[in-house]
């Protein structure tokens, strides 16, 4: 739910609900485990912003970069990261507050917290000859494509706003580094992706990086005291498991066999325990988040709760399972009847199976083929 900026509250108070000082953040490149090539060259980036602060270059520099891909990739870790290799302090913009009842006044709002990111930034250089980081995430809400007919003109224009903004921040003027961060990256402007600098995406980790998140995660058992028997056998199956996942996904199941090792006093752990406390836990996620309604029909259609981070492979079991029967096949195609364009939730539900008709808006030509594909994968003709 957005949060509405009172109209009457001053630009100090407004500025303080909208900017987010997080300070000098304690993460840095070490905290980012893979994307060794994206990190190489973002520090290019970085080193030149340096010699712009320190007056051995006379270049006009925009100083922005936009980083796209799946959630729970890392984006928001990187642009901590970045912040915390430079030792500069960071500001995020606090979306929830800038939106405003009066749409006008949203674009006002914009223009206020630019107006004072531009002044943080040429005074901090002035105090320290240091930059500071300003972070938008979210920033397709901000910069959506204009030529989407069922945004308001007033959105439009806020757009406008942004691209004007935008040109005039510069990082060699400003000493502001600009980081954009979205997980809908064909939601915005065509205008919007000339502004920056560096533009990058983030995607799934692959073998290689899956490799580091999980050995640099895994370091914590044994800060912790629980020793890994066969720890290369035991990253070897992870490696194939977490494919499709998330750097955080990987995380928090990494952490979450930790909790259950030792809530059973478990301070040993062998490859086949390791894994047997990896599936368990995958399982209870699926349990707890994937809700299909029972009885489904054009009246009653399907209700679904997926979070953004859990790895569509595991769906394809659960989903397999709940359209065992031709009654529940002809469910599923009654609901997407319902259904003339893909919702967020109805995505995360047809990741299950990868194929380009996910990428349509016909939900109902989509599951008559999934329910075709599961036909084929149980050998029925």
């Amino acid at each position: 739910m957005w949060v509405i900026v009172d109209n009457e509250l001053t630009d100090k108070e407004k500025i303080e609900l909208f900017l987010i000082s997080k300070g000098i953040p304690e993460k840095t490149f070490s905290d980012v485990a893979g994307l060794n090539e994206l990190k190489q060259t973002i520090g290019r980036i970085m080193n030149f912003c340096k010699q712009l602060l320190n007056g051995n270059i006379n270049f006009e520099y925009p100083g922005k970069i936009l980083i796209f891909g799946p959630p729970g990739t890392g984006k928001t870790l990187m642009a901590n990261a970045i912040a915390g290799e430079l030792g500069w302090e960071l500001y995020e913009l606090r979306l929830s507050t800038i939106i405003s009842e009066y749409l006008g006044l949203t674009q006002k709002n914009m223009a206020l917290i630019f107006d004072e990111i531009k002044k943080r930034g040429k005074k901090k250089k002035e105090q320290t000859g240091k930059g500071i980081v300003f972070f938008i995430d979210e920033f397709d809400y901000l910069a959506k494509d204009r030529g989407d007919k069922g945004e308001l003109g007033d959105m439009k224009r806020l757009v406008n706003v942004i691209l004007k903004e935008f040109d005039e921040l510069l990082f060699s003027e400003y000493s502001v580094l600009t980081i954009c961060a979205t997980n809908h990256q064909k939601l915005l402007d065509s205008a919007v992706w000339r502004r920056f600098n560096l533009v990058r995406k983030i995607d799934y980790p692959d073998e290689n990086d899956r490799d580091q998140i999980i050995r640099f995660y895994l370091k914590q058992f044994k800060e912790i005291g629980i020793e890994l028997i066969d720890q290369d056998k035991i990253i070897a199956d992870l490696i194939e498991l977490t494919e499709k996942s998330s750097g955080s996904e990987i995380k928090r199941d990494l952490n979450e066999i930790i909790v259950s090792s030792i809530s059973e006093g478990k301070m040993q752990l062998d490859k086949d325990k390791f894994i047997y406390y990896y599936k368990k836990y995958k399982s209870e996620i699926l349990q707890n988040i994937f809700f299909l309604d029972d009885t489904p029909s054009f009246n009653s259609p399907l209700t679904f709760n997926i979070p953004s981070e859990v790895n569509p492979v595991f769906y394809r079991d659960l989903l397999m399972k709940y359209i065992d029967s031709e009654k529940n096949y002809q469910n599923l195609i009654q609901t997407a009847m319902i259904y003339d364009n893909l919702d967020e939730s109805i995505k995360k539900m047809l990741l299950t199976i990868n194929f380009s008709i996910f990428y349509q808006n016909n939900v109902k030509d989509y599951l008559i083929q999934l329910k075709k594909s599961v036909d084929n994968l149980r050998g029925r003709k």
